[in-house]
Order: C-alpha cells, then structure tokens, then sequence
C-alpha cells in the first residue's frame, strides 16, 4: 500500500548526494578550464605586451626582429633591406 512507504526520512538522502556529485564534476571542470578562460599561446602574450597600444612596427623594425632572431640569413636582411629603402 502507499501509505507503507515511508523510511524515515531517509529517502531524501539520494538527491541531497546526487547534488553534492554534480557540483563537484562541475568546480573540478570549471578549475581545469572555466576560471581561467581559454589558453594563449605564450609567444602571443609576448608580443602584446612588448608593443604599446595603437602602435605598430614598421618593415623596418620586423625585418630586424627577424634578423636578430636568426629567421633570415645575412644575405637575406641585405637584399631585403635594400628593397625596402
């Protein structure tokens, strides 16, 4: 009969759990992707922070970059050098 099922209160038990597990997936998926955002790329945060806002580089100042950072050979910089003056 219906009015035989009563277990003590105990039955309030299995939502109460069931809501503890969801919240806890939920911060373990929010602190390994939610709280922080997306990622970047480390060189992006590199090269956002090394230029002032609005300004940009000249040729001139990239193909030293590049030079410094051993992306184009001597020869390289000097023809391209020659073509932007």
């Amino acid at each position: 009969m219906l009015g035989d099922f009563n277990m003590g209160g105990w039955w309030i038990i299995f939502p109460i759990f069931g809501f503890i597990v969801m919240l806890t997936f939920m911060f373990m998926m929010m602190g390994r992707m939610g709280f922080r955002g997306p990622r970047r790329d480390s060189r992006m945060d590199s090269r956002m922070e090394s230029h002032e806002p609005g300004r940009s580089e000249t040729p001139l100042e990239i193909l030293n970059t590049r030079y410094a950072k051993g992306e184009i050979s001597k020869e390289e910089y000097e023809e391209m050098k020659k073509a932007l003056s």
